[in-house]
């Protein structure tokens, strides 16, 4: 199986509209300011958390871990994605669209913030 390791998506467990969201963004923005062809968007989870897309050039399997682990991703999704790969199924995903309590929620869109 082929995996898109220059995307690279990070669930952070914080409200979309948080002072801790800003300063999450400011910080992978800042990390990244002096790699060249990079792109940083944001969006509201569906369930009103901050999710960040980060696309790049090229990462390597272990820079992909690394820069999740990093930033704060959701620890149990990291180790989920891990079985996942070494299952060959893939991994990196975040839900567009969430079933709970009979409803459906969906995330917000995706904005380009670099």
């Amino acid at each position: 199986m082929i995996y898109n390791l220059n995307e690279i998506t990070l669930d952070i467990d914080v409200k979309y509209r948080s002072k801790k969201a800003k300063e999450k963004i400011k910080e992978v923005k800042d990390a990244f300011k002096y790699i060249p062809n990079v792109k940083i968007f944001k969006r509201k989870s569906s369930n009103g958390n901050l999710h960040i897309l980060i696309i790049m050039d090229s990462a390597t399997l272990e820079e992909h871990f690394f820069i999740r682990l990093y930033f704060g991703d959701d620890i149990k999704r990291i180790q989920n994605d891990i079985k996942r790969f070494d299952k060959g199924l893939p991994f990196n995903r975040l839900w567009d669209y969430k079933f709970e309590q009979g409803k459906y929620k969906k995330a917000g869109k995706w904005i380009r913030i670099k």
